[in-house]
């Protein structure tokens, strides 16, 4: 059954990915053509290169040839991996290395984009240009080729067919907004201003990086939803269950986790809170700075959240469960003790400056707290802890509400003496 959802997750992927790429290609030209305009930045005449720079048209056979190569290595690996290990662990880890393995080639084209708008350089422009286009094609070949080698061994949908509903959404707003990216970097104009131009094609990155992120979180989101179903969540390999990033507890991770103090806990007489943490405003952080900052953040971030807990409480443990957000668990720990602590956290990161390269960044976060009742589910405990931090957001961020069992209240937070801190990432 597992099987049968990755299948349709990396198919549904595939389809949304190729409405966005391929089908313009059969329809009204290439998804990313035409080129921007790029001129050297001493010339005043616009002029177009009298060979397009490369793009996604299945036309181009060097772009068939590189992503052919693609994708002959992911069944490779594929096929490497399925000798050592379970077909399902080792398709979800291959496929987890390859969402990651796109998401790096994306963060150094990011990285090479706003060194050419420093340096006012068209011939590197071009060379992102091409690179980008590459990455796509390549992403998009491995993802086909994933679709087929995990038909051959599909066993039956049974029940689990409409469990990728959540997932499909995500790949249907990716398939959108690869074309709209695609559309609008077509339509940059390097020639008048190159840096200008540079710094809109970050944004456009960014976006392709933002759903990247979405549909790694999606794709273990939904996976350890079956393995819970399956009851196989013991099994996970180790590895698979912290984050890279921030080296904590991921999504796998923490439902490993939950599962375990409930098995332990069959009558649920254990009380356990939960606080939901999310940086406000990251998204600018990417865009001055790069992803690559973005995940330095996040470590260093993660690391204050540990210290700061580890000072005020033992057992309570964090996590990271997507993008820029975290959840800590408190065993043992009713609402109101836990939202102490998760004001002291609130507090304690207002105070604390993070630097860059020597450039101060200073954050805020919202919080929102829950208690586990009897009858919880880990999805059912995470909505409703979504749910309040969501009401924190919309009364202007820099805010903890608690959920107090019929719905989210603002928290009067008490006055903690915390001192400022500096965090050097």
């Amino acid at each position: 059954m597992i099987v049968a959802f990755l299948v349709i997750a990396v198919l549904n992927f595939c389809v949304g990915f190729a409405l966005a790429v391929t089908l313009r290609t059969r329809g009204g030209g290439p998804a990313c053509a035409p080129r921007p305009i790029i001129t050297s930045p001493d010339k005043k005449t616009k002029t177009r290169p009298s060979k397009p720079v490369a793009t996604v048209s299945t036309e181009n056979t060097e772009h068939e040839k590189h992503a052919e190569e693609a994708r002959e290595e992911l069944l490779s690996k594929l096929e490497d991996a399925i000798e050592s290990k379970a077909f399902v662990e080792a398709a979800v880890e291959v496929l987890k290395l390859e969402v990651d393995k796109y998401r790096e080639r994306l963060i150094q084209i990011d990285r090479q984009v706003r060194e050419s708008g420093e340096q006012g350089n068209a011939e590197k422009i071009a060379g992102c240009l091409a690179d980008l286009d590459r990455c796509n094609a390549e992403w998009l070949a491995q993802q086909q080729a994933a679709v087929e080698h995990l038909q051959k061994r599909q066993d039956s949908l049974g029940d689990f067919s409409g469990v990728g509903n959540g997932l499909e959404d995500v790949l249907l707003e990716q398939a959108a907004q690869i074309e709209t990216t695609c559309s609008n970097i077509a339509m940059l104009d390097f020639g008048t201003d190159v840096a200008a131009g540079c710094r809109r094609m970050v944004t456009e990155t960014c976006r392709l990086l933002d759903l990247a992120h979405s549909l790694r979180d999606q794709m273990m989101e939904s996976f350890v939803a079956i393995l819970g179903v399956d009851d196989q969540l013991d099994s996970i390999d180790p590895k698979l269950q912290f984050d890279a990033g921030s080296e904590v507890l991921n999504r796998t991770g923490l439902e490993r986790m939950m599962v375990n103090l409930w098995r332990d806990d069959p009558n649920r007489v254990r009380q356990i809170s939960i606080g939901l943490v999310d940086i406000d405003r990251f998204a600018p952080v990417n865009e001055r700075f790069g992803a690559r900052h973005g995940d330095h953040l996040l470590r260093g971030f993660g690391n204050l959240l540990i210290d700061v807990l580890n000072s005020d409480r033992a057992g309570d443990t964090v996590t990271r469960i997507a993008g820029q957000r975290f959840l800590l668990v408190f065993p043992d720990t009713g609402p109101r003790a836990a939202t102490s602590s998760m004001e002291r956290i609130r507090q304690t990161v207002q105070q604390t400056t993070f630097y860059y390269d020597n450039q101060p960044l200073e954050l805020t976060v919202s919080c929102g707290v829950v208690e586990a009742r009897t009858d919880d589910t880990t999805s059912s405990l995470f909505d409703r802890a979504a749910k309040t931090l969501r009401e924190s957001k919309r009364a202007g961020r820099n805010r903890t509400f608690m959920h107090n069992g019929r719905e989210p209240n603002a928290v009067e937070p008490p006055v903690f003496e915390v001192k400022g801190r500096e965090v050097r990432l």
